[in-house]
């Protein structure tokens, strides 16, 4: 099974090689600081980590983000303004993928983790 997820993993993170550089981080930055919290009804949660990137990131960041942490609260506004930039299907595919899956890894590591002292 674990070599099944590290293959999977692996595709999916050359599938998403286009992903700037910034959003991943982003993505990295925030997952290690979240409790696995729900964000909460409001999506005003976004805005603080957004300003960090240039405006074009916008799109990409906050669909990585609310893929990542809050994927109900996704519109199709979401994804009209990700498409401006990303207008493929593989695209949307390769960046919600990344995003579902490198939060489930980062989970998932910290429950097998030995708990702190």
């Amino acid at each position: 099974m674990a070599q099944a997820l590290a293959r999977a993993r692996a595709a999916v993170d050359r599938a998403a090689h286009w992903v700037p550089a910034p959003v991943r981080e982003l993505l990295s930055t925030h997952l290690d600081t979240w409790d696995g919290t729900p964000p909460g009804i409001s999506r005003a949660w976004l805005d603080a980590p957004l300003t960090a990137l240039p405006p074009a990131s916008h799109p990409a960041a906050r669909l990585t983000l609310l893929t990542a942490l809050a994927p109900h609260q996704v519109t199709g506004a979401d994804v009209t303004a990700f498409r401006a930039h990303h207008p493929t299907d593989r695209e949307l595919i390769d960046l919600t993928s990344w995003a579902a899956l490198t939060t489930a890894v980062t989970l998932t590591a910290r429950l097998a983790a030995p708990p702190r002292a």
